[in-house]
């Protein structure tokens, strides 16, 4: 059963730690939310490579916060993860193998990178059931 628009706000630390507890408190929305397994799963994932995104390209040299802004509203899950670098930009050393742009846009039903020099926001959604 879906739950009556759930949300949630919260701050972790830009840690492989801080990526975990990210990664579950968005499963934890997503299940709370009613959503079926397969859909929990995608946006674990998501939120995963977002979060981990920004603590290998966002806090390299310094280190920084993980924003979370999570919510259902009409019929999907809208996650926001948020940190405060200095924004998007090519990596010659990247430590990755720069997939994880790629797979947040295929396990999600939409996506958008909103990057400047005050930092990145990886916006994504997820089709929740129909109530009832």
């Amino acid at each position: 059963m879906l739950m009556a628009d759930p949300e949630l706000e919260a701050t972790f630390p830009g840690t492989p730690p801080g990526v975990g507890e990210l990664r579950r408190a968005v499963g934890d929305l997503a299940r709370e939310a009613g959503l079926p397994a397969s859909t929990v799963d995608a946006a674990r994932l998501a939120a995963s490579e977002a979060a981990s995104n920004a603590v290998i390209h966002a806090y390299r040299e310094h280190p920084g916060d993980l924003e979370l802004r999570a919510r259902v509203e009409g019929d999907e899950l809208q996650v926001v993860i948020a940190d405060h670098g200095p924004g998007l930009a090519p990596r010659t050393d990247s430590p990755g193998l720069g997939l994880g742009l790629p797979i947040m846009a295929h396990v999600s039903e939409r996506f958008e990178v909103v990057s400047g020099p005050e930092g990145t926001e990886i916006h994504l959604a997820f089709a929740c059931p129909p109530a009832g």
